[in-house]
């Protein structure tokens, strides 16, 4: 009888090492969904698979920092939030906690678009952060804060120049204004 127990023991122990081992399975992905993905944003995406760890370390190449898994991940859906730092293509590689690649996707973030809403009409602006991150991020600092709101083009020059943003009605300069930045105008941009 305590062979038999024993027997069946080793026997069960051999079975579990060979499906994983005694932490389940390999981890398994199926299906990469980004559901937000845009620059200078938080991102989230939906890791669809089985066996799947918050454990796992992800590599994306700076192009989206900071990750990290939603509480309500599962171990079939894990939900990825990072901050996206880089438009363009990029890939995001899942690894388990020993270095194992689970999963090899390329995402796409689109560079992002602004829109300026005016008497005359509206105006969508695609700002490109690989040739001028500076300029980039202090743009969607002062739009994303509401900055710009009831601001006014004050120089309008056809065919040269169009300014505005940093005054109000009546010549008025605008209270909140950040130092200023470094000049990225000889990047080959027309601005």
């Amino acid at each position: 009888m305590f062979h038999s127990k024993l027997f069946l023991s080793f026997a069960l122990a051999f079975l579990i090492s060979g499906c994983g081992g005694g932490t389940g399975f390999q981890p398994t992905i199926t299906g990469v969904k980004p559901e937000t993905l845009q620059y200078g944003k938080t991102a989230t995406i939906y890791l669809g698979g089985k066996d799947l760890r918050s454990n796992m370390v992800l590599d994306t190449n700076g192009a989206c920092i900071n990750p990290s898994f939603a509480s309500n991940s599962t171990t079939d859906t894990l939900v990825l939030n990072c901050l996206v730092k880089l438009a363009g293509n990029f890939t995001l590689t899942v690894k388990t906690e020993a270095g194992v690649v689970v999963n090899t996707t390329s995402l796409t973030v689109p560079k992002p678009q602004v829109g300026i809403l005016t008497s005359l009409g509206s105006i969508v602006m695609e700002l490109d952060p690989a040739t001028a991150p500076i300029t980039v991020n202090n743009f969607l600092n002062y739009a994303n804060s509401g900055f710009y709101s009831n601001t006014l083009f004050h120089r309008v020059m056809s065919g040269f120049v169009i300014q505005g943003g940093g005054y109000t009605t009546g010549m008025v300069k605008k209270e909140g204004q950040k130092d200023p930045i470094v000049l990225e105008s000889n990047n080959g941009l027309s601005n």
